[in-house]
């Protein structure tokens, strides 16, 4: 088993790296951006090569990124809904841009429209973001466990909709989808439904 932290960015991106070898992680996990900010600058070059010296210094068995907190693609069309699509394509190209292979997400809240509702609301903002970044290698991991309202409910039967629902037209690229994570008996299963 391999033990780590989620680990703060503040002062650069590569700074995260710094402070999970500070205290001895062999894994760590990062916010790309402010995560209760929508949106953001993209890195610079000298924060990405930095961010690659530390990766190769300190050669963690893997980095994970996560997405912002606003993110909210389960709502109903609107304002909190676009934002939360366009943030999400940001957040991919950022994490693309420093070879983080994974993003944890959680698709969000309902917000009254009906747990079904919700659910096709977050797949198809889902197809549209895995269309507009077809060239990322970045894979999206779906984390049911926290948040509010029934689309983020540990119920195995909601991912199962969202496996069986979340298709692309050319073939079925591969994600990942992550009920619960960072806990004891955690079982990653793999299906071709997100991303290549």
């Amino acid at each position: 088993m391999k033990f780590g932290a989620h680990t703060s960015i503040a002062g650069g991106v590569f700074n995260a790296l710094e402070r999970g070898a500070s205290i001895g992680c062999e894994v760590i996990q990062l916010f790309v951006k402010n995560n209760m900010q929508w949106f953001s600058r993209r890195y610079s070059e000298s924060d990405i090569n930095k961010y690659f010296e530390n990766s190769k210094k300190y050669n963690f068995f893997s980095i994970f990124g996560h997405t912002g907190y606003l993110i909210n693609i389960a709502a109903p069309d609107g304002d909190t809904r676009e934002k939360s699509i366009q943030s999400l394509q940001l957040e991919i190209e950022l994490a693309d841009s420093i070879s983080l292979p994974f993003l944890v997400l959680h698709p969000g809240a309902h917000l009254g429209q009906g747990e079904q509702e919700g659910i096709q609301q977050a797949v198809k903002a889902l197809n549209d973001v895995f269309k507009s970044t077809k060239n990322s290698r970045v894979k999206i991991l779906l984390n049911a466990h926290l948040g509010r309202g029934p689309v983020s409910d540990t119920n195995l039967n909601i991912l199962q909709r969202y496996f069986l629902t979340l298709m692309m037209p050319n073939g079925l690229p591969y994600a990942l989808i992550l009920p619960i994570y960072f806990r004891l008996a955690t079982t990653l299963q793999h299906h071709r439904v997100g991303r290549t």
